[in-house]
């Protein structure tokens, strides 16, 4: 049995992750725009083909279909989170088990924003993670080589024009993706392989088709459905990035920010180069990570009004050390090119947001997923390149323990949501015709991207995703108060 478990370590490990998975995904309740995706409203943009609403055909479809089916949901949820992470170590080329489980932790400890408006909230999901596991796969065919051209040049070709149809700032990375693999292709052979033509080709029609929805219009009158563009483009870009950006890119990503550090430290001091780049360099990621733990946990405002614009020079001073730490202390090309590939790879992912408003934390899902790849790149230079260490049973261990713990946070926040959820719907199905209908609050409103109503359009379309009656009045109350009523 011992030498069974130490043998399938790593697949017994991806079966318990999604075990874990689908009784967490099974807890993640529809909420807000997930009513109209699941009611008549979502069947009548699909029947328009989502015309002047935007160009996420693919999204917007799979969306239609998840808030259908709660079980359908939960497998799909699952089965994406599982190959994210078995892509990111496919990718990375992570063979230990702790950078297994190292990809998982970080996965999970994502800022509390991105978790609640990125995995826990359908509709975003589609968008953003979904799309994001598309991307690796994208990735993961692209450097590998295969007999039957053909046959994966048409796989590339329907990939990349399914996944060109997900997220706006998605497709202009697969589309400056596919131009960038081209053009290598042309300077170095003289001509474009077949994979890499149908790449292009698949994400120059799949952009076609995204961006001639008449939603996008704010391009040339400065409004849309859901978001704006006004000409002022420099202040768009300057209140994005303090409003936002900085935040859910780089700040708020407090455990991701504590591991670099440390890998960078080893590295730095293993390097035994004590050159002013080198102290610089250790001083500006150290005084970062410190500087931004200590706002992210006690949210002092130490600069008062100005503190945002500080936090947001600091983060973007940190980024630019990031990269001189790569050229000028990675020593192995092999590591330092995927490193590079991970850190342009988020540049450009997030470029577009310094265009539009408004933008939300589920925007930077497939930053942070490439910043994971980053991470468990680093960490495993430092493993097996720096630290030269064969048996990572140790480190295994840790992360072991500490995922232990966080599932079993998880559950219990996500399992009590759930729980008045289903005791939530079946009243309505008991009283959706009453003249008043109280209903419980959802719990741990800061994990549920607006679990209840929160003006009069979402009243509405929550009364038609549950077929309420449209006369009905709904007060919302808090869950001890509505047991005692009920």
């Amino acid at each position: 049995m011992k030498n069974f478990i130490k043998k399938n370590k790593n697949v017994i490990i991806y079966c318990l992750l999604f075990i874990f998975l689908i009784i967490l995904c099974y807890c993640f309740p529809f909420s807000h725009d997930d009513w109209a995706w699941g009611s008549s409203i979502g069947i009548e943009r699909l029947v328009s083909h989502f015309k002047n609403y935007n160009g996420r055909w693919a999204s917007n479809i799979l969306v239609l279909l998840l808030t259908r089916n709660d079980f359908i949901k939960t497998i799909v949820m699952a089965c994406t989170f599982e190959l994210i992470i078995f892509f990111v170590v496919k990718i990375t080329n992570s063979n230990k088990t702790s950078s297994i489980l190292l990809s998982i932790l970080l996965l999970l400890l994502v800022c509390r924003e991105i978790f609640m408006q990125g995995y826990a909230w359908t509709a975003s999901f589609t968008n953003y993670v979904f799309s994001v596991m598309l991307i690796l796969l994208i990735l993961i065919i692209l450097n590998k080589s295969f007999k039957k051209k053909w046959n994966v040049s048409f796989i590339i070709f329907t990939l990349s024009f399914v996944s060109s149809l997900f997220m706006e700032h998605g497709t202009v990375y697969l589309l400056f993706l596919s131009i960038f693999f081209a053009a290598y292709d042309f300077i170095k052979t003289r001509r474009v392989s077949k994979k890499n033509m149908f790449f292009l080709l698949g994400t120059f029609l799949g952009s076609i088709l995204m961006f001639s929805n008449g939603g996008y219009s704010f391009f040339k009158e400065g409004s849309s459905y859901y978001q704006t563009a006004g000409n002022n483009i420099i202040n768009i870009a300057i209140g994005n990035y303090f409003n936002n950006i900085y935040k859910y890119l780089i700040f708020n990503n407090t455990f991701l920010n504590i591991m670099i550090c440390c890998l960078v430290l080893i590295v730095i001091y293993k390097s035994k180069i004590r050159s002013k780049l080198s102290i610089l360099t250790s001083f500006v990621i150290t005084s970062f990570t410190t500087y931004s733990v200590f706002y992210n946990y006690t949210g002092n405002n130490v600069f008062l009004k100005f503190t945002p614009y500080f936090n947001g020079l600091f983060s973007a001073v940190y980024l630019i050390f990031l990269l001189l730490f790569i050229i000028f202390f990675i020593n192995n090309n092999n590591f330092k090119k995927k490193m590079l590939f991970f850190a342009i790879s988020i540049i450009i992912l997030t470029m577009p947001l310094f265009a539009v408003t408004p933008i939300g934390p589920r925007c930077f899902v497939p930053m942070y997923v490439f910043f994971i790849m980053f991470t468990v790149t680093l960490y495993n230079y430092v493993i097996s390149y720096i630290l030269k260490i064969n048996n990572d049973d140790f480190f295994a261990i840790v992360l072991c323990y500490m995922l232990f713990i966080l599932m079993i946070v998880y559950l219990l926040i996500y399992g009590y949501i759930k729980n008045i959820y289903i005791e939530r719907v079946n009243y309505i199905n008991l009283h959706r015709n009453d003249q008043i209908i109280y209903l419980p609050k959802l719990p741990y409103s800061n994990y549920v991207w607006f679990g209840d109503p929160c003006d009069d359009i979402f009243y509405e379309r929550f009364k038609l995703y549950y077929n309420i009656n449209e006369k009905s009045i709904i007060n919302f109350i808090s869950y001890s108060e509505w047991k005692k009523n009920k």
